[in-house]
């Protein structure tokens, strides 16, 4: 089985478009960079899709589970998000 965890920053703006032929309705697209500074492009479809259009922007920190198809691109199942949390420093002596 083919599966894939990534975690990295979107480096480009969300292309969104309509599919009028096909067993899929829209589709978005965008790329993400790892932490090696690779790019890899990650490919959602329908509900993913519009997910990805509404809540991802450039500099997110996103987290991908999807697969890889022949071209090396990510089919993207599910995309998260991820929030950097902010804490407060205690000074200890």
């Amino acid at each position: 089985m083919n599966e894939v965890f990534i975690i990295g920053e979107v480096v480009s703006k969300i292309e969104f478009n309509f599919i009028y032929k096909g067993k899929h309705i829209s589709k978005a697209s965008c790329y993400i960079k790892l932490k090696n500074k690779s790019k890899i492009e990650i490919i959602g479809y329908d509900e993913i899709a519009d997910l990805m259009y509404r809540y991802l922007e450039q500099d997110n920190t996103v987290f991908v589970y999807g697969k890889i198809d022949s071209e090396g691109k990510v089919i993207a199942r599910n995309v998260k998000k991820a929030y950097k949390h902010l804490t407060k420093q205690k000074n200890t002596i």
